[in-house]
């Protein structure tokens, strides 16, 4: 009877190891989650703000080109 007692508080105390060591390998897994989300939202940030900049250089290159085309066709109506 001894015996299983203590065979007994031996599994219950392995087992216990056993899912402590998990809980703390599922929260490492979370918190890596976490980070990488928290990374890949400053990521997607990052390219909407380069998408809107690379926008805003093309309008202003165009509306340049314009007028540059509008002074090149007043010269021409000129002559």
């Amino acid at each position: 009877m001894f015996w299983i007692m203590i065979i007994a508080v031996v599994a219950i105390t392995t087992g216990a190891e056993v899912y402590k060591t998990h809980a703390k390998q599922q929260t490492k897994t979370l918190e890596l989650r976490e980070k990488l989300i928290k990374e890949e939202y400053k990521l997607e940030i990052a390219k909407q703000e380069t998408f809107r900049l690379e926008n805003e250089r093309l309008r202003l290159q165009l509306n340049s080109d314009m007028v540059q085309f509008e002074r090149e066709k007043q010269v021409r109506l000129e002559k």
